[in-house]
């Protein structure tokens, strides 16, 4: 997973600088399970939605309209995830 989806390597760069921010600004520990919690479901989003392109791709290897639609949801989910934690 890490190896193939660069958006995955990217949020998870991204969980590691707020990771490391929190603990500098000394963060308090409920603020710090809120980050955890919120960068958790994120990187679990970000699967999520490699699984769902990889299985799209599988079952219908020419770009169908509901394949492009249910892709663009997905990447909406994470999007929306990323910016609200």
């Amino acid at each position: 997973m890490y190896h193939a989806e660069q958006n995955f390597r990217v949020q998870l760069v991204i969980y590691i600088a707020v990771l490391a921010l929190a603990s500098f600004l000394r963060v308090q520990p409920w603020g710090l399970v809120a980050i955890v919690l919120a960068g958790g479901i994120v990187l679990v989003l970000e699967c999520i939605n490699s699984a769902v392109e990889r299985l799209l791709d599988l079952v219908q290897p020419r770009l169908h309209g509901y394949v492009r639609e249910i892709k663009d949801i997905m990447a909406a989910a994470v999007l929306v995830a990323s910016v609200s934690a």
